[in-house]
């Protein structure tokens, strides 16, 4: 084990080993900023603006839901849900909507 933040451990890489580290509140930051100023809200009924409005409020809360979940590994259903939309492309009338496979 390293004696300090600054010394890592050497580990023999390997395709089938995944390595999770704990979210800080900077991350949660960081990720706040590549969000775009959309109102669309999604599943939850939170704009990303919203979460742009709040996020002094709300990275302590989200970097702890997400450790406990990494901790825990349980992830709750509400993380798993998506919100897709079909996007509308007018080329001909047979090609209407673009499927997820194109």
């Amino acid at each position: 084990m390293p004696n300090s933040e600054n010394e890592h451990i050497k580990i023999k890489e390997s395709t089938k080993t995944v390595f999770l580290f704990a979210v800080r509140e900077n991350v949660v930051e960081k990720v706040e900023k590549g969000l775009k100023n959309k109102l669309l809200e999604g599943i939850d009924e939170i704009s990303d603006n919203m979460v742009k409005q709040c996020i002094k409020l709300l990275k302590k809360p989200l970097a702890n839901i997400y450790n406990a979940s990494l901790e825990s590994g349980i992830c709750p259903d509400q993380l798993k849900i998506a919100k897709f939309v079909p996007l509308y492309i007018r080329k001909s009338i047979q090609e209407t909507f673009r499927t997820t496979n194109q």
